[in-house]
């Protein structure tokens, strides 16, 4: 994302370059013949603020006949971006902290320019503008993490609270008769096996007649009696 921020910044200050060209600059010098002395005046004016406020290194605008320069530039001369310039393309690169704009300019119909433009700007125009996109761009994925941690650390917590109790819950009923709420058997084998068998004893209880009370009085009745065992069990020996 930083990458494709530098790359629009620089798309954006290639653009104002163009504009300045087609536009601010070149208006001056139409047709490819020498401008006046008092638009060359106004022109060199408007640099020199341009210049004061920090968005503007240098300029020059070329074409056979017109030759203007103001402030520095890198060298241009027999460079590849100048001649891609002079076939048509808008070209950029930045030179020693400088950020160079090529750009062809066309006063006629023809398909090959009759000038080019070339401009200088401050390479930390395009860096604080990169810089200030980054720190947006920054503060919206953070704001949109703690949003979204707002909304989903609710719903996690609730679903973490409640598989731990269900898997608690089955792991008691598993352990546990569904009748009694006593230990059942493989809980008892658990005991069994992480006790010291040298001081163990086992003891079994069974109820008389149990099976006649289910025959005379139903399961349900049976249910009830079992019941009444496993609550008077707890509350004699220890958990």
């Amino acid at each position: 994302l930083h990458r494709i921020i530098e790359r629009r910044a620089l798309e954006s200050t290639r653009s104002q370059a163009v504009f300045t060209a087609t536009v601010g600059v070149g208006a001056y010098f139409s047709g490819g013949a020498s401008a006046s002395a008092a638009q060359v005046g106004a022109l060199h004016q408007q640099l020199v603020r341009l210049r004061k406020a920090g968005q503007l290194s240098g300029l020059e605008f070329w074409t056979p006949v017109v030759t203007y320069r103001f402030g520095k530039l890198p060298a241009l001369a027999g460079s590849s971006q100048l001649r891609r310039a002079r076939a048509g393309e808008t070209v950029s690169e930045v030179r020693n902290d400088t950020l160079v704009v090529d750009v062809p300019v066309y006063f006629t119909a023809s398909a090959k320019p009759s000038g080019v433009l070339s401009i200088a700007l401050p390479y930390r125009l395009v860096s604080a503008q990169v810089a200030h996109d980054t720190k947006v761009l920054y503060v919206i994925v953070l704001a949109g993490f703690a949003l979204l941690y707002a909304v989903l650390f609710p719903i996690v917590a609730g679903a973490s609270r409640r598989l731990r109790r269900q898997s608690e819950e089955n792991e008691r009923l598993a352990r546990h008769d569904a009748l009694t709420g006593l230990p059942n058997r493989m809980y008892f084998q658990e005991l069994l096996g992480q006790s010291d068998r040298a001081r163990t004893a086992a003891i079994m209880v069974d109820l008389d007649a149990f099976k006649a009370i289910n025959d005379a009085h139903g399961h349900h009745a049976g249910d009830e009696l079992l019941a009444c065992v496993g609550e008077r069990l707890r509350r004699t020996v220890r958990e």
